[in-house]
């Protein structure tokens, strides 16, 4: 990006070029009018036309060189020039400065005083007529600036938009930076700030003009204007433009707080729907939260109980029930005891990945172990459930975390136990494509209802959808294995296949042998 003071530079020369090229241009346009005027005056006094009359042609030549070249003193002297044309031609003696006849003083005096009031009203109306137009652009641009902003979805949307209007208006580097809160939006998003930080922010604070051609930051070649919400305090900023060592021009700037006044008002919608979303998804969390808290204590509420019966019977009958129905009981409280354990352990993970601090620690891990102890964790579990162990290749090794992998795997095996019919057979098996080991858990229990599946892995849909599924859980562990899939760099997803049930697959980066961890 040009640095603005080369800009500038480059600006003064341009403007230089373009003033002696107008001068130029001026000087032409007057000396061909006074020319052509000079000659119909020569033709009209051949056709016998009075002398005074002549002085009609030179004052609509002085009122032509007005109009074309837009200036006023180029208007008066081209008046006085043609004073001094009438005086040498057609006023005797000819060519010559003498007047013979007293009567031509007044007559030139009055065609000079015609010529400078025709000139000053013409010139009012120039004028007038440019305020218009450049008042009307203005309209135009502050009216595409309110739709633009009417359609802006994010505050450097917004400075974006303002930034490019000011540009295009003023022909000036410009750059808008907006604080919302403690977040920041500069635009262009390309502009070095740093050098200006000080002044930005205290034009912020103060809410006062500063830079070039005020007392405070007067050495700047930017003029600053403050951007600050009556309305919400946490809406703040600063608008700069390169005006070099003088200020911004009157109609300049009333533009500028015009268009920070519209700025402002599509920071204050903004920040409403931003507050909006925040409610509404602290509503959601808290909902969620109370949702989770009755899930939980139903999920542990069950084992406990069953914990808590096969305890106290153990207890108070111990030497009257017999050896097969003590170890019966046992082995529930075991199995009880497992579930509370991978359900903690899960709900544990999950708090850690809610902090972004689920430590994942990858090794050399081969796949045919991690498959048989996952069957030695569930095996208990299984009922009339029939799981069928498929390792894939021999010696097929992944990058990964032994025990996180190891819970992703219980935690399926588990939901296709609770969600399908008792009878049902549940296959986990691996394959390798390419870099990746596929690990699949397979049933046909009967299949996922279609309207859930793109929420299979949201716990907050799980949650929710608890009341309506009591044996399901709380969901928590189909979206840890999303978050240790994704931690893996692999990814996860679920589809009802051929045989009438579930598929839930997953990808894990493949280790070769021989490869260091």
């Amino acid at each position: 990006m040009r640095s603005p003071d080369a800009s500038a530079r480059c600006g003064k020369e341009l403007h230089s070029m373009v003033t002696k090229r107008n001068v130029l241009k001026h000087a032409i346009t007057v000396l061909i009018i006074l020319t052509v005027s000079t000659a119909l005056a020569f033709s009209m006094r051949e056709f016998g036309i009075r002398v005074e009359n002549l002085l009609l042609i030179f004052i609509a030549a002085v009122l032509l060189i007005n109009i074309e070249t837009r200036s006023l003193p180029t208007g008066i002297a081209a008046g006085f020039v043609c004073v001094m044309i009438f005086n040498y031609f057609f006023v005797e003696p000819y060519y010559t400065f003498m007047i013979a006849d007293p009567n031509y003083y007044v007559s030139m005096t009055i065609f000079f005083i015609v010529t400078l009031i025709a000139n000053t009203l013409t010139s009012r109306l120039q004028h007038q007529m440019e305020f218009s137009k450049a008042s009307e652009r203005r309209s135009v641009l502050l009216n595409r600036i309110n739709g633009l902003l009417l359609n802006a979805h994010s505050f450097l949307e917004i400075a974006d938009f303002i930034q490019s209007s000011f540009h295009e208006l003023l022909q000036r580097d410009v750059f808008v930076f907006l604080q919302i809160e403690q977040q920041e939006f500069t635009a262009p998003t390309s502009f070095e700030l740093q050098s200006h930080r000080e002044a930005v922010l205290w034009c912020s604070m103060h809410i006062t003009q500063c830079g070039a051609g005020t007392p405070a930051f007067s050495d700047s070649k930017y003029q600053y204007f403050p951007i600050r919400s009556k309305r919400v305090a946490a809406i703040s900023g600063t608008v700069g433009i390169h005006v070099g060592h003088d200020r911004l021009e009157q109609k300049d700037a009333m533009f500028v707080d015009t268009a920070i006044t519209s700025l402002l008002v599509a920071c204050d919608r903004e920040y409403s729907s931003l507050l909006k979303e925040r409610a509404t998804l602290q509503m959601e969390k808290e909902k969620f939260k109370s949702s989770l808290l009755r899930s939980i204590s139903h999920d542990i509420k069950t084992p406990l109980t069953s914990i808590s019966a096969g305890s106290s019977l153990l207890l108070e009958s111990y030497e009257t029930i017999p050896s097969d129905q003590r170890v019966g009981i046992l082995t529930d409280i075991y199995d009880e005891s497992v579930y509370l354990a991978d359900f903690v352990n899960n709900l544990l993970n999950l708090t850690k990945i809610e902090a972004n601090r689920l430590s994942v620690a990858k090794g050399h891990e081969l796949v045919e172990e991690i498959l048989n102890e996952v069957y030695q964790r569930v095996r208990k579990r299984l009922g009339a459930h029939r799981l069928i162990i498929e390792n894939g290749p021999d010696a097929l090794f992944v990058d990964a975390d032994r025990q996180l992998l190891i819970q992703v795997l219980v935690n399926l095996v588990d939901n296709a136990v609770k969600h399908t019919r008792p009878d049902c057979t549940i296959r986990l098996g691996c394959r390798q494509e390419h870099a990746l080991v596929w690990f699949d858990v397979e049933d046909d229990g009967g299949g996922i209802d279609p309207a859930i599946l793109p929420d299979l892995f949201n716990e907050m849909a799980s949650v929710r959808d608890h009341k309506a599924d009591k044996s399901r859980g709380t969901g928590l562990g189909l979206s840890l294995c999303k978050a240790v899939v994704d931690a893996h760099g692999g990814t996860i997803a679920a589809t009802n296949n051929a045989r009438g049930g579930a598929t839930v697959a997953f990808s894990i980066p493949v280790l070769e042998v021989g490869e260091s961890a």
